[in-house]
């Protein structure tokens, strides 16, 4: 029970941290400056959204060079840019234009592995499972795969992104790919998108016979000074903005000449502009503006190398433009400007909820796992045994508190059962069900009857007890659908010494036999299998309904006795 409030209040307070986390950290660069500016939503989020996507004339080519080479029946299609200029967004935007029921596409992001990886990779990415790693195989798997999709009137599309990571064995592996047929039919169409090295890598003199292969390549440049301003009026009208925020015309030669033209650089420098305006209730940015936010940008962003800020420090006391246009990298590219930095406790207790919210509803409505600390249910359940306990099969219960809310099943005769002691509900017990409510329960000379009715028993051999060298006798008996084995000894006495009070006694009769008890509404008669080593409801009564937990089913482990993992009756 003190674990459970344990979780309980770990699980709320974690969820209050990453409620916190999502709704005012998470949210707030997307919020705080939207409502100021009575915009929709972020204009200039570095992740790619295609309601944001701009036809620049360098982007509308490399898409026309794209369809031209879905078009064809042969070779490879190369395009290539630098980092930022939209290579992926292009790709993403084909994508998902293709009609699923005619072309098969496959999306390779190429890093640097051995070439010998190339043909199982490209498997993988068709989806292509062998349980084969020879290369051999690996080919003909994916032939087959190709050829039964030509077969049926599909195209396969394969596009390898970051192409200038691959060695020149693996282009060499995708040349010889393509060239495989059915027919007169290219069963393969291979396009590669990477960064300007590729070039490079393609005119090295061994490339020349995949040179020969290339039927369209085409390198995106970056945006010319007016399609940048295009590109920054589009991307504020398609987050609604509405005269606010506006940008003065020496700005957009700044935000060019700041970012050479390239949309994730002016992503970057836009966002930061309009995070300016917001901090210093501003709406309207002038060249000036664009140039400090820019400063600012490359100044977070290589906070790691003082050489370069210094450098990029120099540069601004000789310059009135951008200090920083010639020292952009993929790392100023890629990182996000330094806005609101959520603290690390918000942050580790937010990361922390799911993990906990899962063990918390596993543990409080599915399944809980206890440990066997007596032997009072030998020979079903040993010491140091470690069980699951079904919790949701008795009804859904509220956690701590222990209130049934959903009634699903009541437990029935012969469940081995966990409950809480009635005594001192802190503690769990686990016996199995002898009595229902409204049954007489007869347990005399060692004999049990229910509602005048002998429970069906046979003797078995002997049990052996190791740990304490001796035997007892060791029966099946069988309740309802159920059997199980229980022990007695046949030196220990008839009677029970020691009864207890407790609510319902006036129900049970005491007497040299034995005890015979009316089970009262709502409660169970509880017994352990090991009858002459068990405290249970003979000596301290019946366990109410809502001291139930849960039906014991499977042992997961035991260290002394790993065979004896597996459910059990």
């Amino acid at each position: 029970m003190n674990f459970a409030l344990i979780l309980l209040v770990l699980t709320v307070v974690t969820g209050v941290l990453y409620a916190v986390d999502v709704l005012k950290f998470r949210k707030l660069r997307e919020q705080k400056y939207a409502s100021f500016y009575g915009l929709t939503g972020k204009p200039f989020q570095l992740s790619a959204d295609p309601k944001f996507y701009f036809p620049s004339e360098q982007h509308r080519r490399a898409t026309a060079y794209l369809e031209y080479g879905m078009q064809q029946n042969e070779g490879f299609v190369v395009i290539t840019g630098e980092f930022g200029v939209g290579k992926t967004t292009i790709v993403r935007r084909m994508l998902d234009n293709l009609d699923p029921d005619k072309v098969i596409a496959a999306h390779l992001v190429s890093t640097r592995n051995e070439a010998d990886n190339t043909l199982r990779l490209v498997s993988a990415a068709f989806g292509i499972r062998t349980k084969s790693t020879e290369k051999s195989d690996v080919l003909l798997s994916l032939e087959a795969f190709l050829i039964g999709m030509t077969s049926k009137g599909k195209r396969c599309l394969l596009i390898v992104d970051e192409a200038q990571n691959l060695s020149s064995r693996a282009i060499e592996e995708l040349r010889t790919l393509s060239n495989a047929q059915f027919g007169n039919q290219a069963l393969l169409r291979i396009f590669l998108v990477g960064q300007p090295e590729f070039r490079d890598i393609l005119q090295s003199p061994k490339m020349m016979q995949f040179r020969q292969r290339v039927i369209a390549s085409h390198h995106i440049d970056p945006m010319d000074e007016e399609e940048t301003r295009d590109y920054v009026e589009h991307r504020l009208k398609c987050a609604g903005a509405d005269g606010s925020p506006t940008f003065t015309p020496d700005s957009f030669g700044a935000v060019f000449r700041a970012t050479n033209g390239i949309p994730r650089r002016i992503n970057l420098v836009c966002d930061r502009v309009l995070l300016f305006g917001y901090l210093n209730k501003k709406k309207e940015f002038d060249a000036k503006d664009v140039d400090e936010a820019a400063r600012k940008v490359i100044e977070e962003t290589r906070s790691s190398s003082p050489i370069r800020v210094q450098r990029a420090q120099n540069q601004a006391a000789g310059s009135a433009s951008n200090p920083a246009i010639s020292d952009w990298g993929p790392a100023d590219v890629q990182a996000e400007p330094k806005e609101v930095k959520e603290p690390l406790w918000v942050e580790w207790g937010a990361s922390f909820f799911p993990v906990i919210l899962i063990v918390f509803v596993l543990r409080s409505f599915l399944f809980e796992p206890f440990k066997i600390p007596s032997g009072s249910m030998i020979p079903t359940l040993q010491v140091g045994d470690f069980i699951l306990v079904n919790k949701f099969i008795y009804g859904i219960r509220l956690p701590v508190i222990n209130k049934k809310i959903i009634s699903i099943n009541n437990p029935q005769r012969g469940d081995v059962m966990v409950f809480r002691y009635p005594d001192d509900p802190s503690l769990d017990y686990i016996k199995r069900v002898i009595g229902l409510p409204g049954d007489t329960v007869a347990y005399q000379n060692k004999r049990l009857s229910i509602n005048g009715q002998p429970v069906e028993t046979t003797k078995i051999f002997d049990y052996h007890h190791p740990e304490r060298l001796y035997y007892s006798d060791q029966y099946v008996a069988r309740m309802s659908n159920i059997e199980y084995r229980y022990l007695n000894d046949s030196d220990a006495p008839a009677f029970i010494p020691d009864a207890t009070q407790f609510p319902y006694r006036e129900n049970c009769t005491y007497n040299a036999a034995g005890v015979i008890c009316k089970v009262p509404e709502g409660h169970y008669f509880m017994m352990g299998d090991n009858r002459d080593n068990s405290r249970d409801s003979r000596f301290w009564g019946f366990v109410p309904d809502r001291n139930i937990v849960g039906k014991a089913f499977f042992i997961w482990l035991n260290l002394s006795s790993p065979s004896r993992i597996g459910s059990f009756k």
